[in-house]
């Protein structure tokens, strides 16, 4: 119990008032953390989207290029071991050469 002067009682509403600015403190210390932490966590998921946009656009050329690979030579491309190509320019007098 409190002494006639009540002296406990301010050392232990001094003692709580301490108490809670240490915990207000630590409290807005790691909120501070966590804003950056979230802050560094988005910035990583924006470069993970783009190197994945970049991967996608790759992978849609190299397909394009595979398939026509596999398509063979397309219009006046020279066949193997024949000159030329635009032999069909010729035909229809487009060669440009006359």
């Amino acid at each position: 119990p409190p002494g006639a002067s009540g002296q406990p009682t301010v050392d232990a509403d001094r003692r709580l008032e301490a108490e809670r600015q240490r915990l207000a403190a630590l409290e807005a210390e790691w909120e501070e953390k966590l804003r950056a932490a979230e802050l560094e966590l988005s910035v990583e998921r924006a470069k993970m989207a783009r190197e994945r946009a970049q991967l996608e656009e790759m992978r849609v050329d190299v397909e394009a290029i595979r398939k026509a690979s596999a398509a063979g030579p397309g219009p006046g491309a020279a066949a193997p071991g024949k000159p030329g190509g635009r032999n069909w320019l010729n035909k229809l007098g487009l060669s440009g050469g006359e």
